[in-house]
């Protein structure tokens, strides 16, 4: 079997049918698809075995509730294919994509990751905009590492490709390196995964081929609605990213790089309503305030520096997120 396709799944009823048509309508047909129903408590239960009963290549896997990590993770012990696919169940597989990337293992032989494009799709708006991480090369930029790679999207102010659905990975090489999702992390885990891959890797193929037709600013998901604990998550993780940019050769580049994300999870801390959230995530901040004198010095960051220096982190905080100061011009 060549693919396993794993969709997590939690509290998507009014989207999951379309995620699975997508999977099933593939014109590359030697996959599975294994739905980890995370013990969501509306239809999604239901629809996922109603699927499995319909198609004998859907296998459906059902557990407490513990987050997208552990979701990804017991896919991934369950999977027999060749190369893992993650795609989100509020998110569509693009056309023929599983096709376009078994073309790019057959010409360049097997990798231990291929990263493609993704689609970013706002439904409600009607746009949508590719993200091809293969544009600035004519082709494979076959000199360089999978971590100088990642160099140069730095240098572009690009954001790396971490989320899980752009790309797909060898299984065997996930299994024999031990690579898993942190479970507990709330937003950005994607992040410390891609980390530990890329510091694995030893081949990668980048193609031009969109994986995902990703859903922007879909109600209640943590990225429109943070919580504490995406919050947190999001402080922890890239906090973790800065102290190992040792992994690159470009050292100072990544350090910067990592906070200057680090920076936009610090803004989010002012939409919290609860005060004692608020200053559970400052006083983090607070103890890991070396990572903000080491942001860039791209106009919105240094302007964010001379506004913490000049009314602390709480009062400038707030300032900024009105301001949207850091904000502008994010990708």
């Amino acid at each position: 079997m060549k693919f396993s396709v794993i969709v997590p799944v939690y509290k998507v009823e009014a989207y999951l049918p379309e995620c699975i048509d997508s999977i099933l309508s593939q014109s590359f047909e030697d996959f599975e698809v294994i739905l980890v129903d995370d013990g969501s408590p509306d239809q999604c239960p239901a629809i996922c075995d109603a699927y499995a009963e319909r198609d004998g290549r859907i296998r459906v896997i059902h557990q407490a509730n513990r987050g997208v990590s552990a979701a990804r993770n017991n896919g991934l012990f369950a999977a027999r294919g060749e190369y893992i696919v993650f795609v989100d169940s509020d998110d569509i597989l693009c056309e023929k994509s599983l096709a376009g990337i078994c073309e790019n293992i057959s010409e360049n032989g097997d990798s231990d990751i291929v990263i493609g494009n993704v689609i970013y799709w706002d439904e409600a708006r009607g746009k949508e905009r590719t993200f091809d991480y293969k544009r600035d090369f004519e082709s494979r930029p076959a000199d360089k590492t999978l971590l100088e790679l990642n160099e140069v999207y730095a240098r572009q102010h690009l954001q790396l490709p971490w989320p899980a659905y752009h790309s797909v990975y060898n299984r065997t090489f996930l299994s024999e390196q031990h690579l898993h999702f942190k479970e507990g992390l709330v937003c950005a885990e994607d992040l410390d995964f891609y980390l530990q891959v890329i510091r694995a890797a030893g081949s990668y193929i980048l193609t031009d081929v969109s994986l995902v037709k990703y859903r922007l600013n879909r109600v209640g998901s943590v990225i429109t609605a943070p919580t504490l604990w995406s919050v947190w998550g999001k402080l922890a993780v890239f906090s973790a990213a800065y102290e190992q940019a040792g992994m690159f050769s470009d050292e100072a580049l990544m350090r910067s790089y990592f906070a200057d994300y680090f920076a936009h999870g610090v803004l989010d801390i002012a939409q919290l309503g609860r005060p004692a959230d608020r200053e559970r995530c400052y006083k983090f901040v607070r103890e890991n305030q070396h990572i903000l004198r080491e942001m860039s010095l791209r106009p919105r960051y240094l302007a964010a520096r001379i506004v913490w220096g000049l009314l602390g982190l709480e009062a400038g905080t707030c300032l900024l997120m009105k301001s949207k100061a850091v904000y502008k011009g994010r990708r």
